[in-house]
């Protein structure tokens, strides 16, 4: 986990160096150099008010430390230049910084400003240093086997293995010294090639394939199993250049993921003899997020069906352009990935046919055990079968499945030939108020956020909870509420989730406002009997009453 940096996160040196340009385009009297020596002095000054540093916490300038100190910067700007020079400065840092896992760090590992925050389980301390994370493939590789297995909503990935993401969380390939060479080969090639590894598919993506190339020749060559991928993210030399580094990675499959798409490619230079796979995406994040030109994307598709290489689209990003003009898209999500809402021309996403062969003989015979232990059924069964499979079906399908229903409903007025109003239609057809149809929408736009971002972990469909997703729904950030459900799926196992722990996940984030929205009255009845046990127990026991009291009113939300 970590990484040294790429284009989609910049070194300090070069983000002071673009602070400085911009800051001295205003005409404030900005010179060279003052970004890094501000900087500098508040990194140090920051680290030395830490009573006792924990080991991570660093007072030198780096990429961590400015995104932690940046407000601080920000105060020490021209005030005759108004809020420009502060918004001006937010944009650079905020564009310098535009990778996602470092993003996550830089709320999850240490910060010099908060340096009584710990870093969260499965997060490195920082992200700007390489951190080993023996077994965690190791863990990986026996996770449930899914080949045959249909994942629902996610069609493309019906009968395949399971797709697991190596070093989604940073790059393991920033160099390649003797300890990461031997971390590598011994750690996480040998959960790979092991008898549970195996079963599944390992999507290997790296910016730097030239060390990924060395790496795949020390240990022979990646087995059949493993897929070499790297990322472009435009057209230019230096991105180009890692196209022709993976094509000398020595593996039996390769693919190459163009997202975030920040550029155009020229067809010339998009060479994709020797590729198995190409996966476009627009960026994702907040309102710095770059645009993304569909044709773009079509161009790339053109290229893909020209060569016979599987194409799939990914998302369209934060800020999806269409003939030069934003496209219309809804953008409560903060990365386009439904694809609902997209071109019908760019809803395609398939899969390399190396995953699909993958095990194929294997998958046939245990198919071939099934049906000679099978015992055959009359036509009358067969059919009696296929209508209570049906119903069966029909009966089971997800709180998400209904809650896109019932707000398609609702949003084109379907109703309307029947029932007056969309109240009635909930309380004669549906049998529900009016208040439990909006929750039931809430819970599955809040499933299909998460499930969206959640696209790449090669999982099968979630089996949410709508007391699960009502507790998520508190969490306005959708990418926030994925990283509640990863840090607990890591801590307690997904089965394990419970709604009490979601919501005190998400009263943690908000404590002051969450835990209104939070508890219903009812809650807050439980919780003040609960108080009141404890109130009598201490009066007995002759404690003192004050705390209790104190709570007791804050769970009841009146005097006491």
């Amino acid at each position: 986990m970590g990484c040294g940096g790429c284009e989609l996160l910049l070194g300090p040196d070069v983000i002071c160096r673009h602070l400085d340009q911009a800051l001295r385009e205003l005409g404030i009297g900005w010179k060279n150099g003052q970004a890094k020596e501000r900087l500098t002095k508040l990194c140090r000054d920051t680290y030395d008010k830490i009573e006792s540093p924990l080991p991570g916490h660093s007072p030198e300038l780096t990429t961590t430390n400015i995104w932690h100190v940046k407000d601080l910067f920000f105060e020490t700007l021209p005030r005759d230049s108004g809020s420009l020079a502060k918004a001006v400065a937010r944009e650079v840092i905020e564009h310098d910084t535009a990778c996602y896992a470092a993003r996550l760090h830089f709320q999850r590992g240490l910060s010099i400003l908060n340096p009584g925050r710990k870093s969260n389980p499965g997060y490195a301390k920082v992200f700007d240093e390489m951190t080993f994370y023996p077994r965690r493939a190791a863990k990986a590789a026996t996770m449930p086997d899914l080949k045959g297995s249909h994942r629902n909503s996610k069609a493309w990935l019906n009968d395949l293995p399971r797709l697991i993401f190596v070093s989604d969380m940073g790059d393991a390939f920033c160099d390649l010294d003797d300890d990461r060479r031997d971390f590598l080969a011994d750690d996480t090639m040998s959960a790979i090639t092991s008898d549970a590894g195996k079963r599944h598919f390992w999507l290997w993506l790296t910016k730097r394939p030239a060390i990924m190339a060395k790496f795949a020749k020390h240990i022979g060559g990646f087995p059949e199993n493993v897929c070499a991928m790297t990322t472009l993210t435009c057209g230019d030399k230096s991105s180009l250049q890692r196209l022709k580094d993976l094509k000398k990675v020595k593996a039996k499959v390769r693919g190459l993921s163009l997202e975030p798409l920040l550029g155009p490619i020229a067809k010339q230079d998009l060479d994709l003899s020797g590729l198995n796979w190409i996966i476009v995406g627009g960026e994702s994040g907040n309102d710095t997020a770059r645009p993304f030109d569909l044709q773009w994307a079509r161009d790339i598709r053109d290229a893909c069906k020209k060569a016979g290489v599987p194409f799939f689209m990914k998302q369209l990003g934060r800020k999806p352009i269409e003939r030069g003009k934003p496209f219309d898209l809804q953008l409560d999500k903060t990365h386009g990935g439904d694809w609902a809402e997209w071109p019908e021309d760019l809803r395609i996403r398939k899969m390399p046919a190396a995953f699909t062969e993958y095990r194929k003989d294997e998958a046939q015979i245990v198919e071939a055990v099934i049906v000679k232990k099978g015992k055959a059924l009359t036509t009358q069964e067969v059919n009696r079968f296929r209508s209570l499979n049906k119903t069966v079906m029909e009966a089971s399908r997800s709180v998400v499945d209904a809650a896109i229903a019932l707000a398609e409903i609702k949003r084109d007025r379907l109703y309307r030939q029947k029932h007056e109003t969309f109240d009635i239609y909930c309380q004669s057809v549906l049998k529900c108020s009016r208040q439990y149809a909006y929750q039931l929408i809430k819970a599955g736009n809040t499933a299909i956020e998460m499930s969206s971002i959640l696209d790449t972990d090669g999982q099968p469909k979630i089996a949410w909870k709508e007391s699960h997703l009502q507790a998520y729904a508190l969490i306005k950030d959708p990418e926030k509420r994925v990283e509640v459900y990863n840090e607990l799926a890591e801590e307690v196992g997904p089965k394990a989730i419970t709604t009490k722990l979601i919501e005190e996940r998400a009263m943690a984030l908000k404590p002051v406002t969450m835990q209104a929205k939070t508890e219903s009255p009812s809650q807050k009845l439980q919780r003040a009997r609960t108080l009141l046990s404890d109130l009598r127990s201490a009066h007995e026991a002759g404690g003192d009453i004050g705390k209790f009291l104190a709570a007791l009113e804050q769970a009841l939300g009146a005097k006491v």
